[in-house]
């Protein structure tokens, strides 16, 4: 079981790679792919800290809410034992956000 995380942090290993290579060796790098698969790659190696860490440990403090939001989304997609739990979490992390990017429009408007 414990290999999984092993593979999901060698996929993210590969993914920098590819990445840090697509930016040096491309003329002209597609930088929203650049960023998307580095999204990705923090997004990955969070939610692989987390589960091993029982949850303790966040490697990336911006995608962190974001993983939060995937595991509960994974949680009710395999039919969790606690469900009831998973959708309370999902919207606690969403609302949260959601609050974040709120305050973010109103403060740059303001």
């Amino acid at each position: 079981m414990s290999a999984i995380y092993a593979y999901s942090i060698a996929l993210e290993a590969m993914l920098l790679v590819g990445l840090g290579l697509s930016d040096e060796l491309l003329p002209t790098p597609n930088e929203m792919a650049i960023v998307l698969g580095l999204s990705f790659a923090m997004g990955l190696q969070n939610a692989a800290t987390t589960r091993i860490s029982d949850a303790r440990v966040r490697t990336t403090h911006v995608s962190g809410m974001a993983t939060d939001i995937g595991i509960s989304l994974a949680s009710l997609t395999i039919k969790a034992q606690d469900a009831d739990g998973s959708r309370a979490r999902l919207w606690l992390h969403l609302s949260t956000i959601f609050a974040f990017l709120l305050g973010g429009v109103i403060g740059v408007m303001l």
